[in-house]
């Protein structure tokens, strides 16, 4: 897609849609480059990069409407967001090859920080089940997401009745007298 600067001075919407796009590339430059931007350890600090074409703005703007799910429309609207890791969980490399438009609620459920694996027990059940999306698991199941990433983190014993721990974690053990408690009372359950 090319904007150039007759059209975006004849223009409020294209100077609007360049100024967008270009605050899109800005901040993946951002996220991928700078320390101190907050989103830096997930992306730069975790190796993610993005191609030589895309250093520039000019070079993203040449991309923008061919990679999957453009539509100038929605991005206008706010529904469309840029992903890196929809075609792949964990992806560190931003070009037209691997990205692709989504919306923003696919795009948080696609964020490698919110897809570490996890196991979660069912109190009630007596069932446990994998996951590797807590923000989507949290809906699926009309649980708190804050409360879930409580427990992850150690600091809540349950959400809900579900108790969830990390892939690479032990198991927790898991008491039941009517409340989850990792001290010694009541039943011990064996998940």
């Amino acid at each position: 897609m090319k904007i150039t600067i007759e059209e975006r001075k004849q223009s409020k919407e294209k100077e609007y849609l360049f100024n967008r796009l270009a605050r899109v590339c800005y901040k993946m430059h951002d996220r991928c480059n700078n320390p101190n931007q907050a989103e830096y350890k997930y992306y730069g600090g975790e190796g993610v990069t993005y191609c030589d074409k895309w250093s520039s703005v000019k070079g993203f703007l040449d991309d923008v409407d061919k990679m999957q799910g453009w539509d100038e429309e929605e991005f206008l609207a706010h529904r469309l967001q840029l992903d890196k890791d929809y075609h792949e969980k964990g992806n560190k490399y931003y070009s037209k090859e691997t990205c692709r438009w989504v919306s923003p609620k696919e795009n948080m459920n696609n964020m490698p920080h919110h897809q570490r694996d996890f196991y979660a027990y069912n109190l009630d059940t007596d069932v446990t089940e994998e996951g590797h999306s807590v923000k989507k698991f949290c809906a699926e199941k009309g649980i708190s997401y804050s409360t879930a990433l409580g427990v992850l983190k150690h600091k809540k014993h349950r959400s809900g009745s579900w108790v969830l721990w990390y892939k690479d974690e032990e198991k927790p053990d898991i008491y039941w007298s009517g409340f989850l408690d990792y001290r010694n009372y009541g039943t011990k359950l064996n998940i």
